[in-house]
């Protein structure tokens, strides 16, 4: 399902391109903050069912609830300090995330509207933006860092 991808690479790269100029996470620290938002997105989306199609003022209504959580995330991932070796996968991370909350406003905005080929075709581009994303989780995990049971 399109949230699970969401919620595992979410999950598995929050840590973001730069909070200013303070000194870096350490390892530890990454690795908590990741878990940490991964698991208010798994909370977040635990409200959300795609699959009802005959009430979609109630999906559009779970979807915006969810998007405000990726922007939440998003947002934190961008004010993170991550390890030097963590760069890049977190800025891939950080984007992607910030991508997935414009694509489920989309999907808000064709649930309320009824348009359900719409929601779908939004549906599938949080999936081809995830690729990069998932690579980048890839990455993180290939350099020994733990991201937890939602990067797998």
């Amino acid at each position: 399902m399109v949230l699970a991808a969401v919620i595992a690479i979410a999950a598995a790269g929050c840590g973001g391109g730069g909070g200013g100029g303070g000194d870096r996470l350490s390892k530890s620290e990454y690795e908590q903050e990741m878990s940490s938002i991964g698991k208010d997105l798994q909370t977040a989306s635990s409200g959300i069912d795609l699959t009802n199609t005959n009430d979609l003022g109630k999906v559009a209504d779970s979807v915006a609830a969810f998007k405000k959580e990726l922007e939440a995330a998003a947002n934190k991932v961008d004010d993170l300090n991550p390890p030097a070796d963590a760069e890049e996968e977190t800025g891939k991370i950080a984007d992607a995330l910030h991508a997935f909350a414009g694509e489920f406003g989309k999907m808000e905005e064709a649930a309320r509207k009824g348009n359900l080929a719409d929601l779908q075709k939004a549906q599938q581009a949080v999936i081809t933006e995830g690729t990069e994303a998932q690579k980048a989780a890839q990455a993180l995990k290939d350099k020994g860092y733990n991201i937890g049971d939602l990067g797998s």
